[in-house]
């Protein structure tokens, strides 16, 4: 059951703030917890190699970006001001190397989405080529952004099917791919 905490907001008035309760006695790591089954570490690495029929991997690179935009709403142009972009970018496989038994040499896959966030770096989004007849919002900067990423795997043993363009620590942007090819 959550409980209720007295505080002050940032002007001295009162406010009322949910809380977490406290953890209960047996639970988490203080409980003993049960043996493992017998049979727990019998993996069948055929399968791990080959994966499991209807699954695949999910492969998932973070970077940032900082950049500038000012944007037009309702036929008024908003200040610029300067984003700290966090862009996420998800590819998919089906399938492992056998060899090296990865999908991907991380630092490829890494190489290729800083590659393309490095573009955006420091620059104001609204003198970039894509935005001169775009708006720069965060919905369009995602778009474009997958169109380049997409362009920039290829050849790679990866698909790209979605990538989230975060302009805050609480407000994003996601584009995902819906027909996956894998």
């Amino acid at each position: 059951m959550m409980g209720l905490i007295k505080r002050k907001n940032s002007k001295g008035k009162p406010k009322e703030v949910i809380a977490a309760p406290p953890p209960v006695q047996g639970e988490g790591v203080d409980r003993e917890l049960e043996p493992l089954p017998d049979d727990f570490w019998d993996i069948d690495e055929p399968t791990v190699l080959g994966l499991f029929v209807g699954h695949y991997y999910e492969l998932s690179i973070d970077t940032f970006f900082n950049a500038s935009h000012a944007v037009m709403i309702r036929g008024k142009k908003g200040e610029r001001h300067t984003h700290s972009y966090r862009l996420s970018v998800r590819c998919r496989s089906k399938s492992i190397s056998g060899q090296e038994q990865i999908i991907i040499d991380y630092t490829t896959l890494r190489d290729r989405v800083n590659r393309v966030a490095q573009a955006y770096n420091n620059q104001v989004l609204d003198e970039l080529p894509p935005f001169k007849n775009l708006k720069s919002t965060t919905e369009n900067l995602t778009a474009v952004l997958f169109q380049q990423l997409r362009r920039a795997l290829v050849g790679l043993p990866v698909e790209l099917t979605s990538i989230t363009v975060w302009e805050s620590p609480t407000v994003s942007v996601t584009l995902t791919k819906e027909d996956i090819t894998l």
